[in-house]
């Protein structure tokens, strides 16, 4: 309600990708070194965990964004809560983890290739209905108990739909032949997105966008 603008009425979309957040910990947590130690830590029930301040997380939006609903779902789901730290700066919200400031990280795995490639951070939980296939042992929304919202962050091109209509066919064909080139495809994986989570024909947009604004919607209306 923000912006009077449905993005798939209001614009013309010529391709979306799908990329799915992470919660990531530094590599040398020595507190716990999974999601069920993240838990039990959370709750206090860890021998390091016994202290006085709770465990902090830094994302990215403040109350009812994307990010606050996805991690308060997981809280939900597990039973455990932590304090979040809204930080809009990518480079003070990955150090608010790597200086110890915060304990845990929400991000897009392609953000933090570099500190993933360094061994400096690592996942222990995947905001997807399946796991990553460049992470097969990170758990996700298939590993719980019960259902998690799914909110991926949404990334693509779209025209104004004043364009005339040749120009947006013409591009729309580009952007799927590209879409299929090693180029792209290569250059996706190196961001982890998967090929499936690249959409170009205008009907699987359609309905992707339409699906996570009634999942949204419906989180919103709750809080």
């Amino acid at each position: 309600g923000v912006i009077d603008l449905n993005p798939t009425r209001g614009l013309e979309p010529l391709a979306v990708a799908r990329a799915h957040s992470q919660l990531f910990v530094r590599s040398n947590e020595s507190r716990f070194s999974d999601l069920s130690g993240l838990v039990q830590c959370a709750r206090h029930q860890l021998p390091t965990c016994r202290q006085a301040r709770p465990l902090r997380v830094s994302l990215f939006g403040g109350r009812g964004a994307t990010e606050d609903q996805l991690f308060s779902a997981l809280e939900q789901a597990l039973g455990f809560d932590a304090a979040e730290d809204s930080i809009s700066d990518p480079a003070k919200r990955y150090l608010s983890l790597l200086q110890s400031d915060a304990d845990l990280l929400l991000e897009q795995p392609g953000d933090v290739r570099t500190f993933l490639e360094h061994g400096l951070i690592k996942p222990i939980f995947t905001f997807r209905p399946e796991r990553l296939p460049a992470f097969p042992e990170i758990p996700s929304y298939a590993d719980l108990d019960r259902p998690l919202p799914d909110l991926p962050r949404i990334r693509g091109f779209f025209v104004h739909p004043d364009t005339p209509p040749g120009r947006i066919d013409y591009l729309r064909r580009a952007f799927a032949a590209a879409s299929r080139t090693p180029e792209i495809q290569r250059y996706a994986s190196e961001l982890y997105i998967s090929g499936d989570d690249i959409l170009v024909d205008r009907e699987g947009i359609a309905k992707f966008i339409e699906k996570f604004l009634q999942t949204y919607r419906r989180l919103i209306d709750k809080t």
